[in-house]
C-alpha cells in the first residue's frame, strides 16, 4: 500500500510539471516545456527545453531555434541540424506523439519571468541547507520570488506562478505557510503558493522536522490562459474607464470649486460695486432736475450741428468746381506760354544771320578804308548785302510783331494769376500759382528787354538801310561817303552784333524757363488730383457725419424719451433688485463650504490613485491578455504551441540514495518515450519517490 502511495503521488506531480496532449488536429501540435534545475539556493544550474509534437500523420518536422544540441527522445531517426533550428525525417510515426529535447546554445537568451532567492533556518537560525539533512526541529524555508526585468514582455505580463512542495507528515509534526493553499493527500500535506504577473512575494514555509528530508521547492510558471480570466481584459477596460471618468470627474470638481473660491474676492468686489451702482442711481434721481434740461440742450445742439454739416456739402462741392476751373485756366495759360518755344527757335536762327550779314557789313566797311581801288567792285558787295539786310530787316519785323503778341498773352496771364492767387485756395494750389507767377515775370521782363534790343537794331538796321540807299544814288561821292560814315557804320555793326549776342542769351535763358513749364504743369496736375480726392473725402466724410449726428439725436431722444417713461416705474424695482442681489453675494462671499469639499475630493482622488497605483505596481494583472497566442521559446518563426509551461525544481535535501538510482537507470533499456522523458528530468522523479 505505502509503493502504492508513493507511486500515485509521484505521477500526480509529474503529470503537474510534464506538458499535457491536447486534442487532435489537421495539423502537427507542439508542446513546449522548459526544466530548469536550480540549486538549494535558486541558482539556475540546467536548462532544458523539451517538445511534444501530436503529429497528426505528419512524417517530416521542422523547428527553429539556436541549439547546441538537439536529442530525439521518441525513436532513433536522427536530427538534421540547421543554423537556424532543426529538421527531422520520421521512419516511423506509428507513435502519433514524437518527443525531441533542445539545449540552447546560450541558455542566457530564455530567462524565466522570475529568479528565486531561497534561504534556511533550524530552530530560527540561519543554516545551511546541507545542514538540514536528517537534522531534528523548526526548519524555516524561504522562498524570495522576484520579477526578472531581462524576460520576455510576454512572459512577464501573461504568466502566473505555482510555488509548491510536499511533506511527509510521517517525519513532520507540523507545518505552516502562510498565504498557501493546504492540501492534504494520503500521508503528504502539500503547500501551494500562487503569484500574478510581474508580482514579487516571499513564501514562507516552517515545518515541524523528525529526521528531516525534503523534496525541494518545484514552480510551474504557465500563461494564464483559463477562460474565467477573462475578465481580467474586462475589468482593465473598466479600470481605464472609471480611471478616466474619475480624473474627468476630479479636474472638473477642482475647476469648479476653484473657479467658485476664486469668485470670492470678485463677489466682494461686486458687492462693493453694486453698493456703488445704488449709490449713483440716488444720485441720478436726485440729479434729474439738471440732467434733463441739459440732455434738452444737447439735443438742440445736435440739431444745430447737423443743419451746419448738411450746409457744407454745396460748399464744398463749389469749391470742388472752382478748383478744377482754376486749374482748366491756368493750365491754358502755360500751354500758350509753352508754344512760344517753338518761335524761340526761329529766333536764334534769325538772330544768327542777322549776326553775319553784321559781321559781313563790318568785314566790308573795314575793307573799303584798306582797298580804295576796288570801291567800285565793294560797293556792288555792298549793294547785294543792304538787300539782304533789307529781307532780313522785314523778317525782323515780323518776328518783333509776333514776339509783341506774346508779350501781350504773358502780360494776361500774369493778371489772371494775379486774380486767382487774390481768391481762397488749397495751400499747395496757392504756393503752385504763386511759383509759377514767380517764373512768367523774369519771362516777361526778358522778352520784353529782347522786344526793346530787337527795335533798336531794326531803327539801326532801317537807318543803315536809307544811308546805304542814298549812296547807292550817289556813286561817284561813295568814297567820300563811306569815309565819312565808316566809323558810324563800324560802330553800329559792333553794337549790332553784341545786341544779336544779348538776344541770344536771352533767348536761350527763356528756352530753359519755358522746359520747366512742363514740371510746373505735372505739379499742378497732382496737386489738383489730390484736392479734388480730399474734397471728396471731405464731402463724404461731412454726408457720413451729417447722418451720424442725425442717428445719434434720434438715439438720444428716444433714449430721454423712454427713461422719462420709465423712470418712475424702474427706480423702484431697480432699488429692491439692488438690495435683493447685494444679500445673496454677502451670503456667497460668507460661505467656506467649498474648502471642505475640495479637501474631501482631493483625499478621494488621492486614495483611489494610490490604490490603483498600488495595485498596477504590485504585479502585471492588468496587463495579462488572453488574446495573445502563445510564443514560442526558441523562435518567433515557429508556429503558437499548444502549451507552454517552465518547470523548475530546486535540489532536495536527504540522507538521499541518488548514486544507487542512478546507476539503476544507466543499466535500464529503452522503454520508450516515457521513460526518455523520465530521465531527462529524473532527479524530480527519483526525489519525490523517495520522500515515500
Amino acid at each position: 500500500m505505502k509503493i502504492k502511495n508513493k507511486l500515485i503521488v509521484s505521477m500526480i506531480l509529474l503529470g503537474m510539471l510534464s506538458p499535457m496532449a491536447t486534442a487532435a488536429a489537421p495539423t502537427p501540435q507542439t508542446d513546449e516545456a522548459v526544466y530548469v534545475n536550480l540549486d538549494a539556493y535558486g541558482t539556475q544550474k540546467e536548462m532544458r527545453i523539451v517538445k511534444g509534437v501530436t503529429l497528426n500523420g505528419a512524417t517530416k518536422l521542422s523547428d527553429f531555434g539556436n541549439y547546441s544540441e538537439v536529442n530525439n527522445l521518441t525513436s532513433h531517426d536522427e536530427p538534421i541540424k540547421r543554423s537556424d533550428g532543426v529538421d527531422f525525417d520520421l521512419k516511423n510515426t506509428d507513435n502519433e506523439r514524437f518527443y525531441f529535447e533542445c539545449i540552447p546554445e546560450n541558455p542566457d537568451t530564455l530567462q524565466m519571468p522570475w529568479t528565486f532567492d531561497l534561504s534556511y533556518k533550524l530552530n530560527g537560525k540561519q543554516v545551511k541547507y546541507e545542514d538540514l539533512a536528517g537534522v531534528n526541529g523548526l526548519v524555516e524555508i524561504t522562498i524570495h520570488a522576484i520579477p526578472n526585468p531581462n524576460a520576455d514582455e510576454y512572459y512577464r505580463n501573461n504568466m502566473t506562478l505555482i510555488a509548491g512542495t510536499g511533506v511527509n507528515m510521517d517525519k513532520a509534526s507540523n507545518i505552516e505557510a502562510e498565504g498557501a493553499q493546504i492540501q492534504s493527500f494520503g500521508s503528504y500535506k502539500f503547500a501551494v503558493f500562487m503569484g500574478l504577473p510581474s508580482e514579487e512575494n516571499t513564501y514562507t514555509i516552517k515545518i515541524g522536522a523528525e529526521d528531516f528530508e525534503f523534496t525541494g521547492i518545484y514552480f510551474l510558471m504557465t500563461p494564464a490562459t483559463l477562460s474565467q480570466l477573462d475578465m481580467v481584459d474586462e475589468f482593465k477596460k473598466a479600470k481605464d474607464d472609471l480611471s478616466g471618468a474619475r480624473s474627468d470627474l476630479y479636474t472638473g470638481l477642482s475647476s469648479m470649486l476653484g473657479t467658485i473660491n476664486s469668485m470670492k474676492s470678485g463677489l466682494n468686489t461686486m458687492q462693493s460695486g453694486i453698493s456703488g451702482i445704488n449709490t449713483v442711481r440716488e444720485q441720478l434721481i436726485n440729479s434729474r432736475a439738471t440732467l434733463d434740461p441739459s440732455l434738452d440742450a444737447a439735443l438742440n445742439q445736435l440739431d444745430l450741428l447737423a443743419g451746419d454739416t448738411n450746409a457744407l456739402i454745396p460748399t464744398l462741392e463749389t469749391a470742388n468746381n472752382d478748383l478744377n476751373q482754376i486749374h482748366q485756366n491756368t493750365t491754358d495759360i502755360l500751354n500758350t506760354v509753352i508754344s512760344t518755344k517753338e518761335d524761340i527757335a526761329d529766333y536764334q536762327s534769325l538772330l544768327t544771320d542777322i549776326k553775319k550779314n553784321l559781321t559781313d557789313i563790318k568785314n566790308l566797311l573795314s575793307d573799303l578804308s584798306k582797298e580804295t581801288d576796288k570801291n567800285q567792285l565793294s560797293l556792288k558787295y555792298i549793294s547785294s548785302d543792304l538787300s539782304d539786310l533789307e529781307s532780313d530787316s522785314n523778317k525782323l519785323s515780323s518776328a518783333l510783331n509776333s514776339l509783341k503778341t506774346s508779350i501781350e498773352n504773358l502780360h494776361k496771364a500774369e493778371a489772371i494769376l494775379n486774380a486767382i492767387i487774390q481768391q481762397s485756395l488749397p495751400p499747395e494750389l496757392q504756393n503752385a500759382v504763386s511759383e509759377l507767377i514767380g517764373i512768367i515775370s523774369p519771362i516777361k521782363s526778358s522778352t520784353e528787354t529782347l522786344l526793346k534790343e530787337l527795335s533798336n537794331i531794326s531803327s539801326d538796321l532801317a537807318h543803315l538801310f536809307d544811308n546805304s540807299a542814298s549812296l547807292t544814288k550817289e556813286l561817284n561821292d561813295i568814297n567820300t561817303v563811306l569815309n565819312d560814315y565808316r566809323g558810324t557804320a563800324e560802330n553800329s555793326a559792333e553794337l549790332a552784333i553784341k545786341a544779336n549776342d544779348l538776344i541770344a542769351n536771352s533767348l536761350s535763358t527763356a528756352d530753359t524757363m519755358l522746359n520747366q513749364l512742363n514740371t510746373l504743369n505735372d505739379s499742378l496736375q497732382t496737386v489738383n488730383t489730390n484736392a479734388n480726392s480730399a474734397i471728396t473725402q471731405i464731402s463724404t466724410s461731412t454726408t457720413t457725419l451729417s447722418n451720424t449726428i442725425l442717428a445719434a439725436n434720434k438715439a438720444l431722444t428716444d433714449t430721454r424719451d423712454t427713461i422719462r417713461s420709465l423712470r418712475e416705474n424702474s427706480d423702484a424695482a431697480m432699488q429692491k433688485s439692488l438690495d435683493g442681489l447685494l444679500d445673496v453675494i454677502g451670503k456667497a462671499t460668507g460661505s467656506n463650504d467649498t474648502s471642505a469639499i475640495q479637501n474631501a475630493t482631493d483625499s478621494i482622488h488621492n486614495t483611489i490613485t494610490n490604490e490603483v497605483n498600488s495595485i498596477e505596481n504590485d504585479s502585471n494583472l492588468l496587463n495579462i491578455d488572453n488574446s495573445l497566442a502563445m510564443r514560442s521559446f526558441t523562435s518567433e518563426k515557429n508556429p503558437s504551441p499548444t502549451s507552454l509551461q517552465f518547470i523548475v525544481r530546486t535540489d532536495e535535501i536527504s540522507v538521499d540514495k541518488m548514486k544507487e538510482v542512478q546507476e539503476k537507470i544507466a543499466n535500464e533499456k529503452d522503454e520508450g518515450v516515457f521513460a526518455r522523458i523520465a530521465n531527462i528530468f529524473k532527479k524530480i522523479f527519483d526525489a519525490v519517490k523517495s520522500v515515500f
